[in-house]
C-alpha cells in the first residue's frame, strides 16, 4: 500500500511526500517514505492529510475507484501522526434470488441508470462529478457490487435496472424503483436483494347444470286444412285442427 500525505487545509494542499508499507498486513511493518521529511522543513501550524488509491474502477463501467482518505490532524509542534482512513465511495451491492429457479441468475446484467458520475481525487479531495450515465457492474452468480461517488437517489427513480436475456429469448427489461429517498453515504455499503420469479399460470374449472331453456313453439295454432278430405263424409271437410306442443315433442293432435 501507498500512503500519499498532504499538508494545508480543506481547500488548498501541497503533496508532502509518499510512504511505502512493508510487511505481511497485520501491523508488523513500517512505513517508509519515498523521500525523508524532517518537521524543521514543515511550516506549523498546519493540517496533515492522507489518501490510500486502492482497486481501479473497471474501464468502461463509470464506477468509482476505491480510495480511502485520512481524518485530518490539525498539528501546531512536532508529534507523531496516526492516520485513520475510510472510503470516500459508497458501495452498492445487489443479490438477485429466484426461489422457484424461473430465472436463470446467470443470464442477468445488472446496471444502476442514470446516476451521477465522473467523480474523480484531487490532492486527497474528492471533487464529485456532475455528469449522469450508468454504471456497470458485473454480476457474478447472481452477486454483484460497484463502487459509487456518494450521492442521493429520490423517491420514485430508478436505484437498479436488470436486463434478463435467456438463450435464444428477448431480452426483458425490469426497472426497479422505491418509495422513498436513498441516501448512498461515503464509507456506507448498501445491500439491496432482488426476489425475482415469474408467476406460475394457475386455474380452476367446475361444471354447470344445464338449463332448461322456455319452450318453443314451432306450429302455431288455427292451421286450416281446406278442401274435403273425403268424398264419403264430410267428417274433415274444412276443419280447424289445434296442435299443442308437449315435451319432448310432439304427440296429440286435438280437432
Amino acid at each position: 500500500d501507498s500512503l500519499v500525505v498532504y499538508t494545508g487545509n480543506e481547500t488548498t494542499r501541497t503533496e508532502l511526500t509518499t510512504f511505502r508499507y512493508s510487511g505481511s498486513g497485520n501491523g508488523d511493518g513500517t512505513w517508509t517514505p519515498d523521500a525523508a521529511k524532517y518537521w524543521e522543513d514543515i511550516a506549523l501550524p498546519t493540517t496533515f492529510y492522507g489518501l490510500i488509491a486502492g482497486k481501479t474502477a473497471p474501464a468502461g463501467t463509470n464506477q468509482l475507484s476505491d480510495y480511502m482518505v485520512a481524518r485530518p490532524i490539525p498539528v501546531n509542534s512536532p508529534q507523531g501522526l496516526e492516520f485513520e482512513l475510510s472510503h470516500v465511495a459508497s458501495q452498492v451491492a445487489v443479490q438477485i434470488r429466484s426461489a422457484n429457479t424461473t430465472y436463470t441468475i446467470d443470464n442477468f446484467s445488472i446496471s444502476l441508470p442514470g446516476y451521477r458520475v465522473g467523480g474523480v481525487m484531487d490532492n486527497g479531495i474528492l471533487v464529485p462529478g456532475t455528469g449522469t450515465g450508468n454504471i456497470s457492474i458485473p454480476v457474478d452468480g447472481g452477486n454483484a457490487s460497484a463502487l459509487i461517488q456518494p450521492q442521493t437517489r429520490t423517491q420514485g427513480s430508478t436505484v437498479v435496472s436488470l436486463v434478463y436475456s435467456p438463450q435464444g429469448g428477448t431480452p426483458t427489461t425490469f426497472n426497479l424503483t422505491y418509495d422513498r429517498d436513498i441516501d448512498f453515504v461515503a464509507g456506507t455499503a448498501y445491500l439491496i436483494i432482488i426476489d425475482i420469479d415469474k408467476t406460475p399460470l394457475t386455474i380452476s374449472a367446475r361444471g354447470i347444470d344445464w338449463e332448461q331453456a322456455s319452450e318453443i313453439d314451432l306450429i302455431g295454432s288455427g292451421i286450416t286444412v281446406g278442401g274435403t278430405l273425403d268424398n264419403t263424409s264430410d267428417f274433415f271437410e274444412r276443419k280447424n285442427i289445434e296442435v299443442y306442443m308437449t315435451t319432448p315433442d310432439f304427440r296429440e293432435l286435438t280437432y
